[in-house]
């Protein structure tokens, strides 16, 4: 539980028991000036405040000396907790040292010393209300089969106002007649010009201006202010999200036209690639025996079978690096036309035998033969 603020509460009680008139004319009674229960308030801004007043505090023994031998007024005073400096304009009795609990209420010994408040209380103005100051404390729950919201404690007493009417129901009142319990709501009222009005002012600071204010204001402003700055953070988080959304908008964009680009450059990179498998399937088919399925082998699977069929000692080419084995393919190539040229002929030429028969259909010696080879391994149109 937290203490949210300090006020003053006027609630309402009632003459009880026997009253008498003493040879001076003054009017003394037993009077039920407060009870136990959840009394309901009106603020300021038109909402309800609905407060508890727990026995264990009504109770309370610092609270029920505090009633002992207060001023009585005719109505509030306008300063709405007395003073020494206004007490004597606006009292008209006090109460007595006797202050107890009964069942609810409290009872309080009252004597009414002023001819006016004495002559309103005949003609029928006989409910009472206390004039308090109190700590509120947070701490909803239902009391009773009453719902509060908040609950009074440090109950302080300044003074006991004789009312048309009261908030503590009209058995708080004085006892001339019969009667019944009723209810009473007081809207409460900040007086700029009274020091001892209803509640604490604190300082607010709106725009980098302070102001001062009830803290109610303050408690309205900083929930305002707090719904503010959770709205400010969900749009933050939105503009976020929406930025990020963008840059990933950005990026696939990027990606798609980089991937148009490509498929205009598709059909070169096709033909430029069969070409290539082509060469390389001709060069290998020079130097691989006849019956090697070249078609069924990778590239670096032909090139890897060229260069052990011209280097058998070579080792640890299936996991060489594709320069090593472009390298080493180059030079096996180089090799066997440097055999060629030297031997006129190889076995990889005998395993090309349909070219050389037509070489010599066509009338070709072993060295036009052997330069139109080297001119196919090369690419070159023969």
């Amino acid at each position: 539980m937290t203490t949210i603020l300090q006020v003053a509460r006027f609630d309402r009680g009632s003459f009880q028991g026997k009253t008498s008139r003493t040879k001076e004319g003054f009017l003394r009674t037993d009077a039920a000036v407060t009870r136990t229960g959840v009394f309901a308030y009106r603020l300021s801004d038109g909402s309800m405040r609905r407060e508890l007043r727990h026995p264990s505090e009504v109770f309370a023994q610092d609270s029920l000396k505090s009633l002992q031998m207060v001023p009585v007024t005719n109505d509030h005073p306008p300063v709405r907790l007395l003073t020494a400096d206004t007490a004597k304009q606006y009292q008209v009795g006090f109460t007595g040292e006797t202050v107890r609990p009964s069942e609810r209420m409290v009872l309080s010994t009252m004597t009414v010393t002023d001819a006016a408040a004495i002559s309103a209380v005949d003609k029928g103005k006989r409910e009472l209300s206390c004039g308090y100051s109190c700590d509120l404390v947070q701490d909803s729950g239902e009391y009773e089969g009453e719902p509060y919201d908040y609950k009074q404690t440090n109950i302080r007493y300044n003074h006991v106002a004789i009312v048309d009417r009261g908030r503590a129901g009209a058995d708080v009142c004085i006892n001339l007649d019969s009667l019944t319990e009723g209810d009473g709501f007081e809207i409460e009222k900040a007086d700029n010009n009274n020091p001892q009005r209803s509640t604490r002012m604190v300082k607010i600071v709106i725009d980098g201006i302070e102001y001062e204010a009830a803290p109610e204001v303050k408690n309205a402003l900083d929930k305002a202010n707090k719904s503010n700055a959770d709205a400010q953070s969900k749009i933050d988080s939105a503009t976020a999200e929406i930025d990020k959304i963008k840059a990933d908008r950005d990026t696939l964009k990027a990606k798609v036209d980089a991937a148009d680009e490509a498929a205009k450059t598709l059909p070169a990179q096709i033909a430029t690639a069969v070409k290539a498998r082509l060469d390389l399937e001709r060069t290998a088919g020079e130097v691989l025996p006849k019956d090697t399925k070249i078609d069924e082998l990778s590239d670096k699977e032909i090139k890897v079978a060229v260069i052990k069929t011209k280097f058998p000692k070579a080792e640890g080419l299936d996991t060489a690096s594709d320069v090593y084995i472009d390298a080493r393919f180059d030079a096996a190539i180089e090799l066997f036309g440097e055999e060629t040229k030297q031997d006129g002929t190889s076995k990889q030429r005998q395993a090309s035998a349909p070219h050389d028969k037509q070489d010599q259909a066509d009338g070709c010696d072993s060295g036009s033969s052997r330069d139109k080879m080297i001119r196919r391994m090369k690419g070159e149109k023969v």
